[in-house]
């Protein structure tokens, strides 16, 4: 992923992403158990921080200092504790069993194929028992494939890499998601196509949107 490109973004617009948090996040929040949460890709905080106002120990990552640095000052202001830094998620040390939730929200399908199924399988041991994982990429409908496609290097027939930024754009079926997630048991899952406001010009995306938990008794 480039660092740049999401620094430059941070730097140039505020509340790139809204201040609300995920509808399924804060809909299912009475079944996170207690214990951590860690946000990939914290941004601003719009996840993290809805957990730490509930008394979650938070802690997450972004590629962007002032993305991070503006998630620190929300959390201070409101008298919350999160501990956001900044890193690459693929060198970030997942304690086993410990977390309560994990959130990649719109993060993987920045990675190489072989990073993502990396990530996700150290995202499965790094859950507790009764712990949630949420997950949310763009599936192969997506209408930003067409300019992957146009302006990148492919690699296979759904990923492309942007030669000139370095960033990869991997697009997932719903068999190929659920394959990386067995054997975590299905709470939430939806595919679907929407109008995105919450950052540029109006857009659309077509997306998986998935909640899974890992079984009680693993």
């Amino acid at each position: 992923m480039s660092r740049e490109i999401w620094e430059q973004a941070y730097q140039e617009k505020t509340d790139w992403w809204g201040r609300r948090p995920n509808h399924v996040l804060s809909d299912y929040q009475s079944l996170v158990p207690d214990g951590r949460v860690f946000d990939a890709g914290i941004g601003e905080g719009r996840n993290a921080l809805f957990f730490a106002e509930r008394g979650y120990a938070v802690e997450g990552v972004d590629l962007s200092a002032t993305a991070v640095e503006r998630c620190g000052q929300l959390a201070m202001a409101n008298g919350w504790h999160v501990n956001a830094s900044t890193a690459d998620l693929r060198g970030y040390p997942l304690e086993e069993g410990q977390y309560a939730l994990l959130i990649f929200s719109s993060i993987l399908p920045f990675f190489h194929p072989e990073d993502i199924s990396c990530i996700i399988e150290k995202a499965k041991k790094a859950l507790q028992p009764g712990g949630l994982l949420y997950i949310n990429v763009f599936d192969r409908d997506d209408p930003s494939r067409a300019k992957a496609e146009a302006a990148c290097t492919h690699l296979d027939a759904h990923t492309f890499r942007n030669e000139a930024t370095g960033m990869y754009h991997h697009y997932f079926s719903e068999e190929e998601l659920a394959s990386l997630l067995a054997p975590l048991s299905t709470i939430y899952w939806s595919s679907s196509r929407f109008l995105d406001l919450t950052h540029g010009e109006p857009h659309e995306h077509s997306t998986i949107e998935v909640l899974c938990q890992k079984e009680m008794d693993e």
